[in-house]
């Protein structure tokens, strides 16, 4: 609405796709063949506030059946979808699909610690948190990220987006061994699921929309603890590290394997080079760290000396790194 762009042409699509393949879907480059799709819909406002509104989509496929909620939010651009899908077919697929308006797409995949952008053919490609779809509607620059806690497999053509949500091949069946039916093989992914997914429409491309940090925050929610009374020394609020750059995210915040100190590890999310301020508020503290374009660093900080060191993935130090203290 804000930029007055229609963004998808048809959503919330759940198609069923023929796999005739075996467990590890071998030389299977995509699915196309279309069994049908979920219907017959039936819609219920479950509710509408003055902060958000949430509808119930139950719909069917044969013996499956599909529950949605669907929330939209008053103040954010966010939409969150929670599916709890019952699944009952066997040697078929079933994927999520968007169809959008945007032309000249670049598809993108979260990577371990980084993202990859690969071509849009419709082959099913690997991904993490996110996958994003940023190219152009009417002109102008405009993406679409869909955020999930669990699926990872997708496949983009032209501007059709689509999650791979399960797949019921027998378990166990290698190709090129023929498939017995009376073998006994379980069927795959049969029974009832959850899943979650969170859309972002955004203009210009994903990075500028800060996609990985916003998967990260959708992935790892704060934790609510209820703490009884007692007289404490902290105050309402409290920070306990930042980075201050929208490009760099801390993925991990423990103690050392050996000892005592504490380990920082983050990573470089948009290719950029960065030069953050690494914060420690609480305790008085902070470091200006480099970061090169995808790189993944880990700090130890002794906290007795708050010295920091660089050191590698297994917490010790590489050659050529330094120690500093501010």
């Amino acid at each position: 609405k804000h930029a007055k762009l229609d963004v998808i042409r048809k959503g919330n699509v759940l198609a069923v796709l023929v796999d005739a393949s075996d467990t590890w879907s071998h030389d299977i480059k995509e699915y196309r063949t279309e069994a049908g799709r979920f219907g017959d819909a039936a819609f219920a406002l479950e509710e509408s506030g003055e902060v958000q509104a949430a509808v119930r989509i139950t719909s069917r496929f044969r013996q499956s059946e599909a529950i949605q909620r669907l929330r939209i939010y008053r103040e954010s651009p966010l939409i969150d979808m929670d599916f709890r899908i019952n699944w009952q077919e066997a040697h078929h697929a079933l994927k999520l699909g968007f169809e959008t308006n945007i032309e000249e797409g670049s598809p993108v995949y979260e990577a371990p610690y980084g993202h990859q952008q690969r071509p849009g053919t419709g082959e099913e490609a690997p991904g993490q948190q996110y996958f994003d779809l940023s190219g152009l509607i009417d002109g102008v620059p405009y993406g679409f990220a869909v955020i999930n806690n669990g699926q990872y497999g997708f496949d983009v053509r032209g501007g059709e987006m689509r999650v791979t949500l399960l797949r019921s091949p027998a378990y166990g069946h290698h190709d090129p061994a023929r498939f017995e039916a009376g073998a006994g093989w379980p069927i795959m992914d049969q029974g009832w699921h959850r899943m979650h997914f969170r859309l972002i429409p955004h203009s210009g491309a994903w990075d500028t929309a800060d996609i990985p940090r916003q998967a990260w925050e959708m992935n790892m929610p704060p934790r609510v603890h209820i703490e009884s009374a007692h007289p404490g020394a902290l105050g309402p609020c409290l920070s306990l590290l930042d980075t201050g750059a929208g490009n760099v995210l801390i993925g991990v915040v423990k103690q050392s394997e050996e000892g005592k100190d504490l380990i920082v590890r983050g990573y470089e999310t948009h290719g950029q080079s960065a030069t953050v301020h690494l914060c420690l508020p609480h305790f008085g503290r902070g470091y200006d760290v480099e970061f090169a374009p995808h790189e993944i660093k880990t700090l130890r900080i002794d906290p007795t000396t708050w010295t920091i060191r660089e050191v590698n993935l297994l917490e010790e130090m590489d050659e050529g790194s330094h120690t500093s203290s501010l």
